[in-house]
Formats: structure tokens, sequence, C-alpha cells
């Protein structure tokens, strides 16, 4: 427990004392030797804490200051009628009675409200304490280190705050806007790589067995001078089980029954044979590949509309993928009506857990914090907490504007 001296001793009452005297008295009869009454101590006593020339406590009184602010701002709360203007009135009768040369000036600027989260201490303690989230560093939580956890960059964080601005009323602003930064700096920064969260096995039955190939696929098709990386090609991959459509819908251009489509940066290829099980789910999807089309469209000129990626079965990386959507269902979790509680809207889908993932190979190197887009899919980062858990940063495509 912490050791409390005179000093914290003397800088409480001081407090106490200057808000007694001023609810009694008000401010223009409030004095020094008021001040001291309240606090049953002397004249003199006061006067050195407040404004004694020998230099002793200059610390101390800006302790005094901000700790008179709080206790100010703490009275608020406990009575929001209290006008503002009364509030800054007691601040500044402080300062003119310390006697500064240079008296400092208090500046109070609205919290930085942002839709469908809370930014209350107490309430985030409170989901911490309750196990509702999985500490001060979930990736849902509005704080720092659970940003930084989830993915989003120092650099992104401040254009954030630049472009939502400072507000001396209050204000919310949309959680939106800090997508919007993280996407808009990931789709020029971010490597692409390819991740099948959801497999479905698809064998091509006119491929060799054991042959492998390597087909170059662009990191970064915004940075051309980002390069290439070679993934490897093989008879077995594995693809998006919702890239295939056993009865498509109109002007479907995926994978469904007798139809083509492009295997990303390799092969056209065409569905022939889907394979359930006795409980009628797909298990595994037969195709054929046209072998002419590895660099191009086929020589007949057949247009093939659709594109899906995939990795191969036999160099895939096992991982899970944590899909993260806002904590709070309720856009403004400040203004909750009579009779209900902030936890009353707590999201029940605010974390989709996938395992089983198939990543291409590449990302078994990937370290704790590194950033990817995974094609198709949106933005993700490597778990500060384990390697082998990719975050959801945000997702690829949203309709909000700045």
């Amino acid at each position: 427990m912490p050791k409390i001296g005179m000093r914290d001793i003397r800088r409480a009452q001081l407090i106490d004392a200057t808000l007694q005297s001023i609810d009694q008295s008000g401010l223009s009869g409030t004095t020094l030797a008021s001040v001291a009454q309240h606090a049953n101590i002397s004249t003199g006593i006061v006067s050195h804490y407040f404004g004694g020339k020998d230099g002793l406590l200059e610390a101390t009184m800006r302790h005094v200051l901000h700790d008179l602010w709080e206790a100010t701002m703490r009275r608020r709360q406990a009575a929001k009628d209290e006008p503002r203007a009364r509030l800054r009135a007691i601040y500044d009768w402080v300062v003119d009675n310390i006697g500064f040369e240079k008296p400092p000036h208090q500046y109070e600027f609205a919290r930085l409200n942002i839709t469908h989260t809370v930014m209350s201490k107490r309430y985030l303690r409170e989901l911490v304490e309750t196990g509702r989230v999985d500490g001060w560093d979930d990736p849902r939580m509005p704080t720092l280190c659970a940003l930084r956890r989830r993915g989003y960059t120092p650099s992104s964080i401040i254009e954030f705050v630049k472009r939502a601005g400072v507000a001396k009323t209050y204000s919310i602003v949309d959680i939106r806007l800090l997508e919007y930064c993280i996407r808009e700096e990931l789709n020029q920064e971010a490597p692409r790589r390819m991740a099948v969260t959801e497999p479905v096995k698809l064998v091509i039955t006119n491929y060799p067995d054991h042959k492998v190939e390597h087909f170059p696929i662009p990191n970064n098709p915004v940075k051309p001078e980002s390069g290439s990386r070679q993934v490897a090609f093989s008879r077995e991959l594995y693809v998006e089980r919702s890239d295939f459509a056993a009865e498509p819908p109109p002007k479907w251009q995926r994978l469904k029954p007798g139809g083509e489509v492009r295997l990303m940066g390799a092969y056209l290829i065409r569905c022939e044979e889907v394979v359930q099980d006795d409980a009628g789910q797909i298990v595994e999807l037969r195709c054929t590949c046209d072998l002419e089309t590895r660099n191009g469209m086929p020589a007949d000129g057949r247009k093939v509309r659709g594109t899906i990626h995939w990795v191969s079965a036999a160099h895939a990386v096992d991982a899970r993928i944590m899909l993260y959507e806002n904590l709070f269902t309720r856009e403004n979790v400040g203004e909750i009506p009579e009779g209900e509680s902030y936890l009353d809207y707590l999201n029940p889908d605010s974390l989709n857990t996938l395992t089983g993932c198939k990543l291409e190979a590449s990302l078994a190197e990937a370290e704790r914090g590194d950033r990817f887009q995974f094609v198709r899919m949106g933005y993700f980062a490597v778990d500060s907490k384990n390697r082998s858990t990719f975050n959801r940063i945000v997702v690829l495509k949203d309709s909000f504007k700045v």
C-alpha cells in the first residue's frame, strides 16, 4: 500500500475546504481565511500552499490544481445540471488566488466517442472483470493494446484522430472512419496472400499425381516494385466452400457443375463431379483443367469470367482465423433507454472463430504483428499471442465515404 505523506493530507484538506467554502459563501466570498477555517488549519499554512514565496511547493500546487479540477469534474458527473461556467469559475478562482507569475490554463475537451463501442473506463473494466471480453487487449476493445493486437498501425490511429478532430462539446465519430484509415493504408502496404477459410477439397483429375508447379503471384498489384512470390500448385487443392454452388443463382460467375472458372494466377478448370457424404454435405469437387491456359486465355477464345483463389493441399498451412465485428449492436451506446443497460446491447456475433483454415505456404514464416491482405477476404494480422492465429483487422471493402 503506498505511503501517504503530510503533503498529500494537506492537499486533500485544501481541496475539500475550498469546495466547502465555495458552496457556503460563493466564489466572491471565498478567501484564504475561509479556506483555512474549513480546513481547520492556519491561514499561514494555506498561504504557504496557495502562494508561499519560498518556492517549496510549486510542484505540489500543480497537483492541487489538477486534483481540484478532477474534483469539480466528479461533482459535475454527480450533478449533471451544474453549469460548466460555474466549474470554470471555480478553477479560475483557484488560479487567481495562488498568485503564479505565469498562471496555467485548463483546456477541457470532450471525450472522443466512437460508435458501437464504449470509451468509459468504468464500463471497459466491467467488461474485462466479468469475462465478457478476453482482457484489456481483446481485439474488440477500443484500447491501444487491443487495437495493436488486432493489427491497427500507429499511423492509421493518428490519421483517424486527425480526421476526427477535437471538440469541446459531446460528439460521436463513426467507427467506419477508423476502419477507412487502416484500410487505405493496408491497401497500399499489405502483401497479398491466399487463404481458404472454409475449405473444400478440389481434385484435378487430369493433372499428374505427384507433379508440383510453381506459379508467380504478385505480392501487391498496387506496388509492382514489391515483386512476386512462387506459389505451389498440385493435383489436390483447397477452395472456398462459398465459391461453389450446386444450384447457382442467376449471373453466378464462380464454380458450378459443368462451369468453368480461373484459378487465380493458374489454370482454367471445369467442375465435372460433386462428391457428397451421407448427410448430403459436399466433401470433394472433381474437376479437369485446361493445361493450355497456364499463361492466358484458351486458344478457342471462349470467355471465362470468374476467378477464385486456392491453396495446394500438400503445401497448405493450418491456421485459426478470428473474425471480429462491432462489440455493440447499438450505434450510440452512450444513449441507452431508461431501464436498460449498455450490456443489453453486447453483440453476440462480435467474434466468429474459424478453425481448420488453409493458408498458402509462405504464411508459415509470418511473425507476430505481420499484416496481410487475404485476397477477396479482408486484411488480417498475426495474433500477438499465437502465431497460428490470424485476426481480421477490417473487411476488404465498405461503402463508407469520407
